[in-house]
């Protein structure tokens, strides 16, 4: 049996506490450690009736794609942690801000909470990627975190799913009860899937886990953890197999990207960064 749950069940996690931003572009991205989202993760948790939260790892690609989409700001703008993913955006918010803050790297997200699964209790539900890679991450994690407990794993097809076939797959998540669902669906399109989901699947904490599954899957060789801490991992990844994919990210987007915050700096182009409540 997993041990119960309790507010202090995590690893020094600190006390519930609101959570505060910096401004990327008109996106409030939150400056906060792995223990604060511990701390916002267990209380949430406390209610398996109430709709589920979304924890976003924002970088420059999300927020160049959000500048663009007034529907994937307003999610990011909602979303109930909205974690810089990103070297730059962390020394930005450490130097600048003077705030304490870890990088929400999708990845290192989900390592941080299966170790907590430990005393807290976590169970897990993996959703995207392919039967293959579903495999091979469950299995990589097991053998980090051999007490963990994944409850379930689904691949989808790669089209839109059908309202019976939606409609099967909540009835499956909401009998399993998942503490968090990692939904490894490329972005934008998993933030838009967690969007429609927060009521239909209740009481789960949903990441938007992006290439983690890739990487832990095996498809993707994750790089070294020096170059992840040196702000150049975009490099890395461009010499790997889904360089063609990642190449305009990489080069107009991230371009794009500096150019609108250097406008937001000298308050050219300046949007103001505010929260959005999700009902519920």
């Amino acid at each position: 049996m997993p041990p119960l749950r309790t507010p202090d069940s995590n690893l020094s996690a600190s006390p519930r506490k609101p959570l505060r931003h910096v401004n990327f572009l008109g996106i409030p991205v939150h400056s906060l450690t792995f223990d604060d989202m511990a701390a916002q993760v267990d209380g949430w948790l406390q209610d398996k009736a109430g709709r589920s939260h979304h924890i976003a790892c924002l970088n420059a690609y999300c927020l160049t794609l959000a500048s663009d989409d007034p529907r994937l700001a307003r999610i990011y703008r909602a979303a109930d942690i909205a974690g810089p993913d990103g070297m730059p955006f962390v020394y930005w918010i450490r130097s600048v801000h003077r705030r304490a803050c870890d990088r929400f790297y999708a990845p290192d997200v989900v390592l941080e909470l299966a170790a907590r699964a430990r005393t807290a209790g976590y169970t897990f539900y993996l959703y995207g990627a392919t039967p293959d890679v579903l495999q091979g991450m469950e299995a990589n994690l097991k053998a980090r975190f051999p007490y963990l407990r994944i409850v379930g794993r689904h691949a989808p097809p790669f089209r839109p799913l059908t309202a019976e076939e939606d409609a099967q797959l909540c009835r499956e998540v909401n009998a399993l009860q998942p503490d968090i669902l990692c939904v490894g669906l490329g972005t934008p399109k998993q933030d838009f899937w967690i969007d429609e989901h927060l009521h239909s699947m209740p009481g789960t904490v949903m990441l938007s886990a992006g290439a983690t599954f890739d990487f832990f899957g095996g498809r993707v060789r994750m790089a070294p953890r020096w170059i992840q801490r040196s702000g150049f991992e975009w490099l890395y990844r461009l010499l790997g197999p889904d360089w063609r994919r990642l190449l305009p990210r990489y080069t107009v987007l991230q371009a794009r990207f500096l150019w609108r915050f250097g406008l937001q700096l000298l308050g050219l182009r300046y949007r103001t960064a505010v929260r959005e409540d999700r009902p519920g």
